[in-house]
């Protein structure tokens, strides 16, 4: 069984992955029966071969983008990690066009949110689940909506 600790310090690897354009210490932490869920979009995936689908997209349509961390705590199998997150849309291949139409290039996109990652007792993430305000991201990306 892992420590709270080490789940803490796992999250802080990931979220140095991301930035750094490397997703492997996230998907060498996924256990195989894993679940994904983002809520501000309604965007689900239960294998990590999805998700990582599903995060190529986000990685081309918003190059460059920055996860910062505002605070992180933990308890039991869960890390709550706080992030802010910045970026610029590039190109129209928005991660969830087929629920919100096109956002405009060049767009200058920030929000906040929380990831909640829930672990395993060998230390691997079986569930992850992402909350933030879409509606006012989206509207910083430039999609109109109805």
């Amino acid at each position: 069984m892992t420590s709270i600790p080490e789940n803490v310090k796992l999250v802080k690897e990931i979220v140095a992955g991301f930035n750094e354009g490397d997703p492997k210490p996230l998907f060498s932490s996924l256990a195989e029966e894993f679940h994904y869920e983002d809520y501000g979009s309604g965007v689900t995936c239960s294998r990590a071969a999805d998700f990582l689908s599903y995060l190529e997209r986000w990685g081309s349509a918003f190059p460059g983008y920055v996860f910062g961390t505002d605070d992180i705590f933990a308890a039991g199998n869960a890390v709550v990690h706080c992030w802010s997150f910045k970026a610029t849309l590039s190109g129209t291949d928005f991660p969830f066009t087929d629920i919100t139409g096109r956002g405009i290039s060049g767009s200058n996109c920030k929000t906040h949110g929380v990831n909640i990652y829930q672990f395993d007792t060998n230390g691997k993430i079986v569930r992850l689940s992402e909350y933030y305000d879409a509606l006012s991201w989206l509207k910083q990306c430039g999609v109109e909506l109805d």
